[in-house]
């Protein structure tokens, strides 16, 4: 999921977002293919759940712990490596693997390798879809896709083949920059694919915006009826960072405050097991000529080639500090760490969800996993 920068590979985190707090794919830039539509409604009966907040516990091994895994390039293995180091820290991953088009083709390349290793670890796998094409996730394509009874069809039948094939647990959809008027065709498709593959014995996990409030307008959250896909999905992980965002002003990338409220909001419209907290390991590096991204691994070499010291934002529970380049271009920097991160694994354990979605593998280090183990194992 933003959100997952979503971070497919670092050129991805250099996306740009127009409304605050949402996930790092929502911040990529839109293909301009075009494709044709028709409309298909649904109604759903909306539900309210309780947000009752209880005192911090130790949350039970049942949690989901699904790591993100991409594949950026032919031979590409930081996301391998992360699963080989710290694949008994987690219990899930998702491919970031198939790209749908309008018409609901999937293209794509299962990573073997990955899914090896992570059988052999005894780690379920989840294949995701997404419309991420030419730079940035394509409204147009979500819009004909979403749209076309026949191109939902399309990749329901591709899936009933790709998931056995495969060995994957389920599907993980990572439809984004949807525009608002397909929010009741996103509902549809969210009901198809869970009462195809539902009976199979499959899961469906949902990537969202992490939204603080009854968004129906905008262009990246709007589309997503909260109460609706609760109904269907297994699981509905909220892309809770972002919230500051390349190409706009430096500060926190999931302030606890932004973070608190989206899953308070969320508990108003589906059951808590369902909800999976978006957790990042990344942060964005804001200076003149643009925004660069940062993680567990690139933020120390920061600190010590131009000797910083970070500082810590108590109210936003985040670090960050500002450093001079070579080229006398200041730099401001917002990032986690596995103190921020923490913070964030408490509300897990608050409000008793179903687990966490962690963008990215290959972006973390020991620490991240040992403040995931401490809260959540």
């Amino acid at each position: 999921m933003s959100k997952k920068l979503r971070l497919i590979v670092p050129l991805l985190l250099i996306l740009s977002l127009l409304l605050p707090g949402m996930a790092f794919a929502a911040k990529k830039s839109t293909s301009t293919k075009t494709t044709s539509t028709t409309t298909t409604t649904s109604t759903v009966t909306s539900s309210v759940y309780d947000t009752t907040t209880t005192t911090p516990t130790t949350t039970s091994s049942s949690s989901v712990i699904l790591g993100y895994y991409p594949v950026d390039y032919v031979g590409d293995k930081t996301a391998y490596n992360s699963l080989a180091n710290y694949g008994s820290s987690m219990n899930a991953i998702a491919t970031f693997t198939y790209l749908v088009d309008g018409q609901g083709n999937l293209t794509g390349t299962a990573p073997t390798d990955g899914l090896t290793l992570a059988k052999s670890k005894g780690i379920k796998t989840y294949a995701m879809i997404h419309n991420y094409s030419n730079g940035g996730f394509s409204q147009t394509i979500a819009s004909s896709l979403l749209g076309s009874a026949a191109a939902r069809q399309n990749v329901i039948t591709q899936l009933k083949t790709i998931l056995p094939a495969n060995g994957y647990a389920g599907v993980n959809i990572d439809i984004e920059y949807i525009n608002p008027a397909d929010r009741s065709n996103y509902t549809q498709f969210v009901k198809e694919v869970k009462d195809a593959l539902g009976p199979l014995g499959y899961k469906v996990i949902l990537s969202v915006i992490g939204k603080t409030y009854n968004d129906t307008t905008s262009s990246w959250g709007g589309a997503f009826d909260f109460n609706a896909i609760g109904q269907y999905a297994d699981y509905v992980q909220i892309m809770t960072y972002d919230e500051h965002y390349p190409g706009g002003t430096p500060g926190p990338v999931a302030s606890i405050g932004y973070v608190t409220k989206a899953v308070q909001y969320t508990l108003t419209t589906m059951p808590k097991e369902k909800i999976l907290l978006g957790v990042a390991t990344y942060g964005y590096d804001w200076y003149s000529s643009g925004t660069k991204t940062v993680n567990y691994l690139t933020v120390p070499k920061l600190l010590s080639q131009y000797g910083v010291t970070p500082n810590w934002d108590d109210a936003s529970k985040s670090p960050w500090f500002t450093y001079t380049d070579s080229y006398s271009r200041s730099h401001t920097v917002w990032y986690e760490n596995a103190q921020s991160t923490g913070y964030k694994l408490d509300l897990v354990n608050q409000y008793s969800l179903g687990g966490i979605g962690i963008w990215r593998l290959g972006f973390e280090d020991q620490s991240f996993w040992d403040a995931v183990n401490s809260k959540l194992k």
